[in-house]
């Protein structure tokens, strides 16, 4: 029975093994929700001065040079075997899903350096609502897509759509701890929270 108006990588969970379409299709709504994210988050970021939004921006940054790499990652490891890879080019995806642990560690550098800056010099946050909206919306983006790549990932026994699934899930967690500190600023009016919270996103 086919379920109508939904993409083809959530339906049947438990109906077998994903296509290398399916996987193929899930990755590149995942490449393209992470362009569209990465501009909002940057956007709100300069609008709002907020360290805490600039930080979530920063790991996006990271993200959707992770997930370009599982992307292409994913088009190699399906490459049939040739003269110089006996067995194909599976193992590709290990390094990718590697690739993406390291990028994680490098957007927490990068959103530790942005709070201990606003810290030392200031902190000046405005335009909160459009900041609190767009981080709101991103994270329910990401969420919803998470799950769908560890879905496909698990029945795909894909490391590499499975990294980029977690992965994704992280964006959730920053957004959320943004969130937390825009909502705190706005009932205390104390500024620190909002490098505090990239701090602990971090």
């Amino acid at each position: 029975m086919e379920c109508r108006g939904l993409p083809s990588f959530t339906r049947h969970a438990d109906w077998g093994v994903p296509s290398y379409e399916e996987q193929k299709n899930v990755m590149n709504v995942s490449l393209a929700a992470a362009v569209v994210l990465l501009g909002a988050k940057v956007t709100a970021a300069i609008v709002t001065g907020s360290s805490a939004i600039y930080s979530d921006a920063a790991e996006s940054v990271v993200h959707l040079l992770a997930v370009a790499f599982a992307a292409w990652a994913l088009r190699l490891a399906h490459k049939p075997a040739d003269e110089t890879h006996h067995f194909g080019h599976d193992k590709v995806s290990f390094l990718s899903a590697g690739f993406e642990g390291a990028m994680i560690s490098a957007a927490a550098v990068l959103i530790f350096y942005e709070a201990i800056r606003q810290i030392i010099f200031g902190v000046k946050i405005e335009n909160l609502g459009f900041g609190i909206i767009v981080t709101a919306a991103a994270a329910g983006v990401n969420l919803a897509l998470g799950f769908a790549l560890l879905t496909v990932g698990k029945r795909s026994n894909s490391p590499l759509i499975r990294a980029n699934g977690h992965h994704v899930l992280t964006d959730v967690w920053s957004s959320a701890a943004v969130l937390v500190a825009l909502g705190l600023y706005y009932s205390t009016g104390w500024a620190m929270w909002d490098p505090i919270a990239a701090i602990l996103a971090a």
